[in-house]
């Protein structure tokens, strides 16, 4: 099997991985919000993105672009997977759930 080359990367450099699959945009202010009060917590127990860990973020344009970016975060093999969905995106939870 074929590994995809960031989780090859991962591998080799040993840093934890987690990824992050948001419901709205990135320019979005309730994602800024968001993202900031998540990158926090890890900070507060010594954790430094792109030091001691690594965070791989997707922003999907519009719901049906959910599940294409859950695979990918899933090949990327990360060591947990943070989903924030909308209400609009509930509606679709079989379809993104079944991705994982």
């Amino acid at each position: 099997m074929a590994w995809p080359l960031a989780a090859r990367a991962r591998q080799a450099s040993g840093m934890p991985r987690i990824g992050v699959l948001m419901g709205t945009p990135a320019q979005d202010a309730e994602s800024k919000a968001e993202l900031a009060g998540f990158r926090d917590s890890p900070a507060k127990l010594g954790w430094t993105e792109g030091s001691t860990i690594h965070i791989d973020y997707r922003f999907p344009a519009n719901p049906d672009q959910y599940p294409i970016l859950a695979k990918e975060l899933i090949a990327l093999r990360p060591e947990v997977i943070l989903a924030q969905l909308t209400p609009v995106d509930s509606c679709n939870c079989d379809r993104i759930y079944k991705c994982f």
